[in-house]
């Protein structure tokens, strides 16, 4: 039985990249599904993995961030994750279309190949939950805040 070290990063099995492992980012898939299912005019600040700056907030925007640690499947090259995304925007009614916008191109979606652009490797994800959201909150006196949880499933194996 091999024992899996939570703190290493997910790895495929097979990498394609001259045999050295290149971490799975699931951020990083998320962000490259979301820039192709949600419409830019929605979000003109972009998607982002990690913080976002205030101009980015301003114009509307979505931050996605790994939340908790990824559980391997035992015996299946699979990885379970959950991820955070927020969407922010200064008027409340921006960030909900922006919310809404995701939780319905995501919650309970099926089978989707995902593009991780810092190695060209394509990856993919069998199912797409989300867990809990859009829950509003109020980031500051000017800015409003939309968080989304999203469960996913990813192969760890690079799509031929």
């Amino acid at each position: 039985m091999t024992v899996v070290d939570p703190a290493a990063p997910v790895l495929p099995l097979y990498p394609r990249a001259g045999g050295i492992p290149a971490p799975i980012s699931p951020s990083e898939l998320l962000k490259s599904i979301i820039e192709q299912e949600i419409p830019s005019e929605l979000i003109p600040g972009g998607v982002a993995v990690g913080p976002v700056s205030d101009s980015q907030i301003q114009s509307g925007c979505i931050s996605i961030m790994d939340a908790g640690q990824p559980l391997h499947e035992r015996d299946l090259p699979l990885v379970r994750v959950r991820s955070q995304i927020r969407c922010l925007a200064p008027p409340l009614a921006h960030v909900d279309r922006i919310a809404r916008a995701v939780y319905d191109r995501f919650d309970q979606r099926g089978r989707t190949v995902a593009v991780q652009r810092s190695t060209d490797e394509e990856y993919l994800i069998h199912s797409i939950a989300v867990t809990v959201g859009p829950s509003h909150h109020r980031d500051s006196d000017e800015n409003f805040e939309a968080l989304l949880f999203v469960e996913m499933l990813i192969g760890l194996d690079p799509v031929d």
